[in-house]
């Protein structure tokens, strides 16, 4: 079993020197990172990585969904929903692809229905307000909630994460024993943190953009509280609204200004590079001349913010390789224009706020190493 040390996770045939870790006294470089060096070990870059941003809960309760991979319409959605007799709660796509459902005369309703329609007011401006969520399937009982939440755990651990933050889970929803440390948050006070939604997506049509000033952020005194923020309007309600102590979750699109502020206010931003790819096409139809603001992850990186990485699986593919090859521009769209150094995503992976809990065996079932060839170009 690796042992995990801080951030790291340590092969056991590893040795520790001078503050170095070291593999035969062979080494090509060195990466720093906040709580010690982590080396590349002839190709081969070993640490624990952590998902930042992530759904496992979500997950698990979709792994027995009506399967709408193959349709192409909504029509198609529509029939096997009503042959399958449930109601339509939630959606995360279902594998339905984005460039048919933007079509739709009513794609902000359908997305309205799913994760976020908790914020939205009859007038459809988003509130920031918290809020559950339901789904479309009968409740499957905790035995196989468990078995499919430590299936897709497992499947975390064997890419090589120690750790994976939960950030839109049910207080009843805790598991008894993980495979990897699982962090929460929770629509309510009493988690590891409080999640709340300002705006909604690129794919539901309902992301702010622009200086919009309505709206609060239910910022509580000494709850860690993540706040979903994808477009510039959204984020300029939290900076006017809210304390430092909160981080912002995707913000696709930011001005320079406000990458100026959340770096002198020393604000945490989690970025998903899978989006990306989810939103290749999406985005710029949807952000017009925006899309020079979007997905500022050098900028971010050079102006000292402190940058973690999330996948939002399953949503977003949490595959620690290919969302590098986003984040760096290597495999990215053509009008990704901002990408961020191979460092920077190292360190947001590996993550760095605080950690008091790492020293212990990871219970996982073969933690692989990433190399670095495979980081690289081919």
């Amino acid at each position: 079993m690796p042992l995990s040390v801080g951030p790291l996770v340590l092969d056991p045939e590893l040795g520790i020197r001078s503050g170095y870790f070291l593999y035969d006294d062979d080494f090509a470089g060195v990466v720093d990172l906040p709580r010690g060096k982590v080396l590349e070990f002839k190709g081969i870059v070993t640490f624990g990585i952590q998902d930042h941003h992530g759904h496992p809960t979500l997950a698990a309760l979709l792994a027995e969904a009506v399967d709408l991979s193959i349709c192409k319409d909504f029509k198609c959605v529509e029939k096997l929903l009503e042959s399958q007799r449930q109601e339509l709660k939630v959606g995360v796509n279902y594998g339905l692809p984005g460039r048919p459902r933007m079509k739709l005369r009513d794609s902000w309703i359908v997305f309205s229905r799913s994760l976020h329609r908790v914020y939205a007011s009859p007038d459809l401006e988003p509130r920031g307000y918290l809020g559950w969520f339901g789904t479309i399937l009968d409740w499957m009982g905790m035995e196989r909630f468990y078995k499919n939440l430590n299936r897709v755990l497992e499947e975390y651990a064997s890419l090589g994460y120690i750790s994976v933050t939960d950030m839109y889970t049910l207080p009843d929803l805790l598991p008894r024993r993980s495979p990897i440390e699982l962090k929460r948050y929770c629509p309510i006070p009493g988690c590891d943190g409080v999640k709340v939604f300002v705006d909604g997506t690129l794919e539901g049509g309902d992301i702010l953009l622009g200086p919009i000033a309505h709206g609060e952020c239910p910022f509580r005194d000494g709850v860690n509280v993540a706040a979903h923020a994808m477009g510039d309007g959204a984020v300029d309600i939290l900076l006017k609204s809210c304390s430092s102590r909160f981080r912002i979750e995707h913000a696709i699109v930011l001005r320079e200004d406000q990458i100026k502020e959340i770096s002198e206010r020393g604000i945490t931003v989690c970025i998903q590079p899978s989006f990306l790819e989810l939103d290749e096409e999406i985005a710029p139809r949807v952000l017009g001349e925006r899309i020079s603001l979007a997905f500022r992850f050098g900028s971010l990186e050079k102006h000292g913010v402190k940058v973690l990485i999330g996948s939002d699986f399953p949503i977003g593919n949490p595959h620690p390789i290919r969302m590098l090859r986003l984040a760096t521009g290597l495999r990215a769209p053509e009008w990704f224009r901002d990408p961020m150094s191979l460092e920077g995503y190292l360190r947001g992976l590996v993550g760095t706020e605080p950690k008091t809990n790492y020293i212990s065996i990871v219970e996982s079932t073969g933690v692989r190493s990433l190399r670095i060839d495979e980081l690289l170009p081919s």
